[in-house]
């Protein structure tokens, strides 16, 4: 699946491949910025606003 979206960014664009492959790690450390957020926000925040 990488390596289609690697020839897909390639095609889309004048890139080298270190350039397209770049992209696509960047693309995947948002997607892990936001799955981090998210469980953040649905399981450690709502731990601290409970009373003890």
């Amino acid at each position: 699946m990488a390596v289609l979206k690697v020839i897909e960014i390639l095609a889309n664009s004048d890139n080298s491949w270190e350039e397209a492959a770049k992209m696509l790690l960047r693309m995947r450390l948002n997607r892990l910025k936001i799955l981090n957020q998210f469980i953040l926000m649905s399981k450690v925040l709502p731990l601290r606003t409970e009373r003890w």
